[in-house]
């Protein structure tokens, strides 16, 4: 009879606890919601495409943007290389100008008459009356011209006697550009008569990329 009476309580006290777990509310939610709840969509609004355009804009932008800066490389290191085959045509022009000086030498001590007049390639014992264009391919028709060094330049070189006219340069009418720092002269006549005239070296350079250089140099 005890063991009937205490199954009982037990089970009253068991169907007790589930009632009032049913019974009780949902914190939040109002008692006609807290057994119903469902799933809560909001409505999709209306696309116009928006977002798409944007996107389009900021491509685009991106693009001419990766362009610019792709030019502006290819001009720097196109600057850079020109810069660099500047400098290499200014270091090819000392063989030209150097190559003019040794034939200047020579001749000046085994045979100066030779520089009296315009028999050697390359050379013109005095200056034209109208200023030389050395742009001019013309003006480089009998210009001595070096073999093309290992770079691709090319290197043509051609000298003037700094004289009016060709000859001696003690001739009464020939007016020469002469060395005026050699001590020794008693008077202006010594000076004319053994002064040593000027000449001018120019060397032009040719080299890759179409450039070219002009040097000049006064040699007495």
């Amino acid at each position: 009879m005890s063991l009937t009476l205490a199954f009982a309580n037990i089970t009253n006290i068991t169907n007790g606890v589930e009632q009032q777990k049913s019974s009780a509310p949902l914190r939040g939610l109002s008692r006609h919601t807290a057994g119903k709840l469902m799933p809560i969509c909001k409505p999709m609004r209306h696309q116009d495409g928006i977002v798409l355009l944007i996107a389009l804009v900021v491509l685009v932008a991106m693009t001419l943007a990766g362009i610019a800066m792709i030019r502006q490389i290819t001009s720097g290191v196109g600057i850079s290389g020109n810069i660099g085959f500047r400098q290499n045509a200014l270091t090819a022009s000392d063989l030209g100008i150097e190559s003019a000086r040794a034939v200047l030498n020579t001749l000046s001590l085994v045979t100066p008459t030779t520089l009296e007049s315009d028999n050697l390639p390359g050379y013109y014992a005095s200056l034209p009356a109208t200023p030389i264009d050395f742009t001019l391919p013309a003006t480089w028709a009998n210009a001595t011209t070096l073999p093309i060094d290992s770079t691709g330049n090319t290197v043509s070189y051609i000298v003037h006697r700094m004289c009016s006219l060709p000859g001696a340069r003690t001739l009464p009418n020939n007016q020469c550009v002469l060395q005026a720092s050699k001590a020794g002269f008693t008077s202006p006549q010594d000076f004319i008569q053994n002064g040593q005239a000027f000449y001018r070296i120019t060397a032009r350079v040719q080299g890759v990329r179409g450039s070219t250089t002009y040097v000049q140099v006064m040699e007495y």
